[in-house]
């Protein structure tokens, strides 16, 4: 059953074309993962579709039953309350049952008692989400859920994205997280919006199959323009064939061209080879990292040698930063020692 419908819809700004006679629709139980390049329209479509904004043309038909949990990409967070005090203003559902469902998302007796601006960002996403299930909506939408979490926080909220029994939106850059969470695609790009059946994987094979049907169409296409263009050339001056030279021309006339789009830019990073260092190319020993009034890291043991690549992971606050500042030389030890390997030179990102 349909959810919701666009049809028809457009919006511009100014000059700008987000989206134009776009139709498409959700239904129930559809993990839907919204993607598009940064700027084409996946947060304004979302705005449109909860109506803080509206269609220049075109409209939204929704279910009678329908109802909309939104989790924004930056909703506003009361700074007075306990995460408790704000569910039970904010649902439906009794809070012993918000605590219950809590659970599966890592949440503890401890974080709901906490004031909710106290809460690291990890964990008031959680709440948020939460908050967003104790409104009991059949449709959720998520606005870039995944910014700024930690790992914990990420698998909590794919695993809660994996067994939902509703439907959801979710807006995402990450390709991994979509593949794990969603079945079916709607692309926001050049001002359309198109569904597609399946997840990330299966909309990159589809859109590939696509263009390549669309390419042999266009040469096909292009082959016959030519060649009822060189019939016109070269009998549209003789008066025995004269009326089949008008009559191609009409269907040139009508021949509507098929146009491909340009494949996005893609990135091509070159990246030198580096100068041959020592086996051991840096290392933190028996080293306490932090800041003068707080130590963040105590007696850290750390070795990386040449070609390891290291993934660092904690939650919210653990000191992942810190460490990296600190191996970067851009934050002092507390105490210890940071040894920099042979002909090693260090570059930074943050």
């Amino acid at each position: 059953m349909n959810l919701l419908q666009l049809h028809q819809g457009s919006k511009h700004f100014g000059d700008k074309t987000l989206f134009d006679d776009a139709q498409f629709s959700i239904n129930e139980g559809e993990h839907v993962g919204v993607i598009g390049p940064n700027g084409a329209g996946k947060t304004t479509l979302f705005k449109i579709l909860v109506g803080q904004e509206t269609l220049d043309d075109g409209q939204i038909v929704k279910a009678q039953k329908l109802k909309i949990g939104y989790l924004e990409q930056e909703a506003r967070e009361p700074l007075d309350l306990s995460a408790e005090e704000y569910l039970e203003q904010n649902c439906s559902k009794p809070i012993w049952e918000l605590k219950q469902l809590g659970t599966d998302l890592g949440l503890t007796e401890a974080h709901f008692q906490l004031p909710f601006h106290q809460l690291s960002g990890g964990y008031r996403m959680r709440m948020k989400l939460l908050s967003l299930i104790g409104k009991e909506p059949n449709l959720m939408m998520l606005d870039e859920p995944t910014n700024f979490l930690d790992l914990e926080s990420i698998l909590a909220l794919e695993k809660f994205l994996q067994d939902y029994r509703g439907a959801f939106l979710l807006i995402s850059h990450d390709r991994e997280f979509l593949r794990r969470t969603t079945d079916h695609t709607l692309e926001v790009e050049s001002g359309s919006i198109t569904k597609f059946p399946g997840n990330i994987d299966d909309y990159f094979e589809q859109k590939a199959q696509l263009r390549t049907i669309l390419e042999a169409q266009a040469a096909n296409q292009e082959a016959k323009r030519k060649s009822i263009q060189d019939f016109v050339d070269r009998f549209g001056a003789k008066a025995t064939k004269a009326r089949q030279a008008q009559s191609r021309m009409k269907m040139l006339d009508k021949m509507e061209k098929i146009e491909i789009k340009d494949l996005p830019i893609r990135a091509r990073i070159k990246i030198p080879a580096p100068v041959h260092t020592g086996k051991e190319t840096l290392a933190l020993i028996d080293a306490d990292l932090g800041y003068p009034d707080k130590k963040v890291i105590t007696g850290c043991q750390l070795r990386l040698e040449r070609g390891d690549h290291l993934g660092v992971v904690g939650f919210n606050g653990a000191g992942k930063s810190t460490l990296l500042k600190t191996l970067a030389g851009r934050l002092h030890l507390l105490s210890g020692e940071r040894q920099l390997g042979y002909q090693v030179t260090l570059s930074y990102y943050a």
